[in-house]
């Protein structure tokens, strides 16, 4: 199956936590054509513009995308929509 073919997963943790850990932490799994993953890694944001960045920029790479973080799920909902539209 090809990258073209595989269908991209977003999903979204939104819980309430002290703000002395990061805005979110983020897992990226990018697959291989066979479909088999082929790289993961993890990053922990503590600035929301460059997070938001970096997370479209992966979307758009083929990259799936585990969020957990400590926004509003609410807000949660529309970026998610905002990031699938790329």
């Amino acid at each position: 199956m090809s990258m073209n073919e595989r269908e991209l997963s977003i999903c979204v943790y939104s819980l309430n936590y002290s703000s002395s850990y990061p805005l979110a932490s983020v897992r990226f799994t990018k697959y291989g054509d066979d479909g088999l993953v082929e790289e993961v890694e993890q990053v922990d944001y503590w600035e929301e513009n460059y997070w938001n960045r970096h997370v479209e920029n992966a979307i758009d790479h083929g990259f799936d995308v585990a969020v957990l973080t400590r926004v509003d799920s609410n807000i949660m909902k529309k970026r998610v929509k905002q990031w699938s539209a790329n």
